[in-house]
């Protein structure tokens, strides 16, 4: 059994076009995957004194940073989906040539920071819209 590293797995958006090719971000440094839920109380006064819980749909939430290199048409379509009007676009998480997130995604929560000493960073946020194609984190093949 081989250790995973984050290095090995990268995002790619979508260029928009009616056939879509995805493009790698350049200076991608990392991504955080999160998929939560809110707790839903499903008790009623035949439950005694249990509260019967369980979880609601869940909420996909990507977050990437990294550093400026430009040129980079990955970036620049971020750039673009987030001042979009629908703001909505497809990634995909990769490992290689292995899918393990496909998805319509929003894109919101851009930050670029120029500080004096060092280069200039980027982040931004994405939110899955609609139930993603393809979502498996630990797919290996």
């Amino acid at each position: 059994m081989a250790t995973e590293y984050g290095k090995e797995s990268r995002i790619h958006v979508g260029d928009g076009e009616t056939v879509e090719d995805f493009l790698p971000i350049a200076g991608e440094q990392s991504w955080d995957y999160s998929a939560s839920s809110s707790e839903q109380d499903e008790s009623s006064k035949d439950d005694a004194d249990i509260a019967a819980m369980s979880y609601g749909p869940r909420k996909i939430t990507i977050s990437a940073n990294g550093i400026t290199k430009l040129p980079d048409d990955g970036l620049e379509r971020v750039l673009e989906i987030s001042k979009s009007t629908t703001r909505k676009g497809m990634v995909k998480l990769m490992k290689g040539a292995i899918v393990r997130f496909h998805g319509q995604v929003g894109v919101g929560n851009v930050k670029m920071t120029g500080s004096k000493d060092g280069p200039v960073t980027w982040s931004f946020d994405m939110v899955a819209c609609a139930t993603p194609i393809v979502d498996n984190l630990a797919a290996s093949a």
